[in-house]
C-alpha cells in the first residue's frame, strides 16, 4: 500500500489517499530463477521503488494513469517481458470497499 494524490474531485485535491497495489511480472530466460542469487533475477524492491516514485509524484485524477506510469517505469528493466498491475482506492466509491482497474503491458 501507498499514499498518493490520485483523485477528481474537489476534495481529493492535495490530500494523499491509500492506493493498495498488486503487482506481478513475467520475466525473460536472461533471469535465471534457479540460481538463488539476487543479482541473477529481478530485485523486488526495485519494483516498489518504481511504485514510490510514481506515488510521490504530482497529482493524477485517475488510478489508471497512475497504473500506466508504474507499467511503463517497470518495463525500463529489460529482463522483464510483461507486467500486471492491479490498482484499487479504497472507499474511493459509496457503497464498495473499493474501485480498482487492473492493467497488462507487454514490451
Amino acid at each position: 500500500m501507498v499514499e498518493a494524490e490520485c483523485g477528481v474531485y474537489a476534495h481529493e485535491k492535495g490530500r494523499r489517499r491509500p492506493l493498495v497495489v498488486d503487482l506481478e511480472v513475467q520475466v525473460g530466460s536472461s533471469v535465471r530463477a534457479g540460481s538463488d542469487e539476487l543479482a541473477e533475477t529481478v530485485d523486488y524492491d526495485s519494483l516498489v521503488s518504481h511504485v514510490r516514485t510514481v506515488a510521490a509524484g504530482e497529482h493524477l485524477h485517475l488510478i489508471e494513469t497512475f497504473a500506466e506510469k508504474v507499467c511503463e517505469a517497470v518495463l525500463t528493466d529489460a529482463r522483464i517481458l510483461s507486467v500486471r498491475l492491479r490498482v484499487e482506492k479504497p472507499g474511493a466509491v459509496p457503497g464498495a470497499a473499493c474501485s480498482g482497474v487492473e492493467l497488462e503491458r507487454t514490451r
